[in-house]
């Protein structure tokens, strides 16, 4: 369920005319910026297995990286115990958080860091992207969670909330939750689309 309803999401944000920003091939790819805590730490080879609500399982590898654009990015797979395909994963970090991307480089998903100068964002709604017809917002919505998983008891969780909304109606039409354990990854996920919904929690990892 998960795999789908990125694939629904993926379509409806394509369909809503994201821009996408390209670069000068001959110039040297922009290296991702190097943070000391992680929230999805994108080391090579790190393996995550999600426990579905249909009790099936999903697992997300890091292979290698990859540039996109001219700009360096980590790229993994997810697989699904349901489907013999596999989903892309594609992730970045900036001097301001987690980017996940589309294949061309089209923005996703965005998780900023917590503000530790003027308080955390929790709250605080930014926007990820938008077009004529849908906007994607994103907050970091809670801090120092404890949230329970077949892998473990996580006990400084971020919690982000990333919604799709009608440009204009503000109608919401999709919801993603992510809960974040700083240098694990995420320990739980969420979403709800009109065609369903689906949380999965973390069965197990392996970090190199």
């Amino acid at each position: 369920m998960y795999r789908l309803s990125c694939l629904l999401l993926a379509l409806s944000m394509l369909l809503a005319g994201c821009d996408s920003s390209g670069s000068n091939p001959d110039d040297e790819p922009d290296e991702p910026q190097l943070v000391e805590t992680q929230l999805l730490p994108l080391t090579i080879g790190n393996e995550w297995t999600y426990s579905t609500s249909d009790e099936e399982t999903e697992t997300l590898v890091l292979e290698k990286d990859t540039t996109i654009n001219g700009t360096k990015y980590t790229l993994g797979t997810e697989t699904d115990s349901r489907f013999d395909f596999e989903d892309p994963e594609i992730y970045r970090y900036d001097d301001t958080g987690l980017r996940k991307v589309f294949r061309d480089g089209d923005l996703q998903f965005y998780f900023l860091y917590p503000d530790d100068d003027e308080g955390t964002l929790t709250d605080s709604s930014y926007v990820i992207s938008k077009s004529q017809s849908v906007v994607w917002r994103g907050r970091l919505e809670e801090e120092n969670m404890t949230v329970e998983t077949p892998a473990g008891t996580f006990e400084n969780v971020l919690k982000y909330r990333v919604t799709q909304e009608d440009a204009d109606t503000g109608e919401l039409t999709a919801l993603r939750e992510f809960w974040f354990e700083p240098d694990v990854g995420i320990v739980k996920r969420h979403f709800e689309t009109d065609f369903g919904g689906s949380t999965d929690f973390l069965k197990s990892y392996e970090l190199q």
